[in-house]
């Protein structure tokens, strides 16, 4: 009798837990519109390929910005693969628009930029490594760029002088910073933030960079699908590699809700964009030896149980660093791939922590 109390008292107790949730779910505010009630303002940023052939019409990347032009310290937020600038709504919503300037983007091939796509025999994805055609690594360098040194805005400069830029970049993200610092260096940069970044093949024997690619179970077991031309596959695939991101549904149900807008973001990624996208990682990523040219302090933040990707790539990024160059490092436990809304105050915190101890 006691034991068929207990399982009564175990699944009510489970249906108490999960009724509770739900109205948790419906009562949270996601994402954020970017428009003029919301102090936003959006910049198309024109932009070319080295492969000239994909840019028909005008080729842009679209980039929100969500502050105050004249606070001393501007954030530019890369996102990573296949989403788009929403995943920083915390950032966008915590962080003192007063001190930091917030800008976001929508990285080449995502979101609503310009997303090159080769329909030319030339171009057939069998040839080659033709495929990538659009997405090669001085792409989303020129990209980055293009971005900092746009006239209209006006990133570098402020009337007072003493402006500071610093670049924050989630998983993909990570390795289109490297991409740019491989091509322009870090020197237009006051400090650079790694979160759960990708990781370029290793340069030399280093042994913090044996585990190279450091992909983890949710994405090894998900990378084929989410490349699928077949919409149920891909959905499914997404959905899946989304759950994997984060490191618990029903203990972190503030961080769960976005998932579903995320993925209607993620959706706008056509198969094609996925396979360039994905394809370079592999060849045209830069190798480690990019780190060991930042010359600018660095913040390396990851979730503990980040099954996406590792949280052993940030020992092999770190081991690559100059010793001369200044490092932080964070490690959000109970924490996924998502750590700038699962664990957003933390998140917030380190990052603010890390432009305010830089003078």
């Amino acid at each position: 009798m006691k034991t068929v109390f207990r399982q009564i008292f175990s699944i009510s107790s489970i249906v108490f837990v999960l009724a509770s949730i739900t109205p948790a779910f419906a009562a949270i505010s996601t994402l954020i519109p970017c428009n003029a009630e919301n102090n936003c303002q959006i910049y198309n940023v024109p932009v070319h390929s080295t492969d000239a052939i994909v840019d028909i019409g005008n080729p842009t990347i679209q980039v929100q910005d969500w502050g105050n032009a004249s606070a001393p310290n501007v954030i530019l937020f890369i996102h990573g693969f296949p989403h788009a600038h929403n995943i920083w709504v915390e950032q966008i919503k915590g962080l003192n628009k007063n001190k930091y300037r917030v800008i976001t983007m929508d990285a080449r091939g995502q979101g609503n930029s310009f997303k090159p796509l080769c329909q030319l025999p030339s171009c057939d994805p069998s040839i080659g490594l033709n495929f990538m055609t659009g997405y090669h690594s001085m792409d989303f360098a020129n990209d980055i760029d293009a971005i900092i040194h746009d006239p209209n805005l006006n990133i570098l400069n402020l009337p007072n002088g003493g402006k500071k830029l610093f670049i924050v970049g989630h998983s993909y993200g990570g390795g289109i910073i490297s991409d740019y610092i491989n091509a322009y260096t870090a020197n237009a940069l006051s400090g650079i933030v790694f979160d759960a970044s990708i990781v370029g093949p290793p340069a030399n024997a280093n042994p913090a960079c044996a585990g190279f690619p450091f992909k983890g179970p949710g994405l090894l077991n998900n990378e084929q699908n989410l490349l699928s031309t077949d919409l149920s596959m891909s959905i499914a695939a997404t959905k899946a590699f989304l759950d994997a991101s984060v490191f618990n549904v029903l203990l972190n149900f503030y961080a769960y809700p976005k998932e579903h807008e995320i993925l209607a973001t993620d959706s706008m990624v056509p198969p094609a964009v996925r396979l360039g996208l994905g394809g370079r990682t592999l060849f045209d990523l830069p190798s480690t030896a990019v780190y060991r040219t930042i010359n600018k302090p660095v913040l390396l933040i990851h979730g503990a149980n980040d099954q996406i990707i590792l949280p052993s790539a940030d020992a092999c990024i770190a081991s690559e660093i100059p010793i001369t160059t200044p490092i932080t490092t964070k490690l959000f436990y109970f924490t996924g791939h998502f750590s700038m809304f699962e664990q957003p105050d933390l998140f917030n915190k380190a990052l603010t922590n890390f432009i305010d101890g830089i003078h």
